[in-house]
């Protein structure tokens, strides 16, 4: 049996202090939202990154030694330098740093220059070893898009599967990068979730619940949550083991 519920992300994060987010669609958003909602509950967050992330005022630069003084605005934006207006990224100690100061600590791990879908190139994405979740975004709004409209990265796509660019993102392509290589590539020993984001926006909203349900159905995992960031509505779609 299939079950739709209405929730909120802080819910089902529970538990996770280090959160990585990777994919495309809406990653830094969807950080600032997050940060925001937990910081109301009275929690201490910080935004930092593995990558780049766009340095929004107010932000900190991390010294030398790591140490960004006792008192800080809640959320906090934390990089190492700024290049080109990014916040660079942070070191895997850094984060253990930051895990002493702040009970949840939220990392942009991958870049996708604004698309709605990412393919890694060989370093990406770059998770941390501390992390506890790894949230992977992925924007709806690529459906029935052209891949070199909404792909970041869509010539290594194209050349290493075979895929014209002039193709359009039909729902089994779309299905069809969450794979261990694309959109999933990095989260083989941990904990992830998958989010499909701009919900308000994409074509087909008739089909997306069939898509939800065929991503379970293949990764064999047990839900999925389908969101609008912009109208603040967050589904979770799931199944009753035994049933499906």
């Amino acid at each position: 049996m299939w079950f739709y519920q209405s929730i909120e992300p802080v819910d089902f994060l529970k538990g996770s202090k280090f959160i990585s987010f990777i994919g495309g669609g809406g990653k830094t958003s969807f950080i600032k939202y997050l940060a925001e909602e937990f910081s109301k509950k009275g929690e201490k967050v910080v935004i930092t990154t593995t990558t780049k992330i766009w340095a929004e005022e107010p932000f900190l630069l991390l010294q030398g030694d790591g140490d960004i003084g006792r008192d800080c605005m809640n959320p906090v934006m934390i990089g190492k330098t700024v290049e080109g207006g990014k916040l660079t990224a942070i070191s895997e100690k850094d984060i253990e740093y930051l895990g002493r100061r702040f009970e949840r600590v939220l990392i942009e791990a991958d870049g996708a220059k604004g698309k709605s879908i990412k393919f890694p190139a060989s370093y990406e994405p770059v998770i941390p070893a501390l992390t506890d979740k790894v949230i992977v975004l992925c924007g709806l709004d690529s459906l029935f898009k052209r891949i070199d409209d909404v792909v970041f990265r869509w010539g290594m796509l194209c050349d290493i599967t075979g895929l014209s660019c002039y193709e359009i993102v039909n729902p089994e392509i779309f299905l069809g990068f969450f794979s261990r290589d694309i959109l999933l590539k990095g989260t083989e020993k941990k904990d992830f979730l998958i989010i499909l984001n701009k919900y308000d926006i994409c074509e087909g909203r008739d089909i997306i619940s069939d898509i939800a349900k065929n991503l379970i159905r293949r990764l064999r995992i047990d839900e999925v949550y389908i969101s609008s960031l912009v109208h603040r509505v967050f589904y979770r779609i799931s199944y009753c083991k035994g049933i499906l």
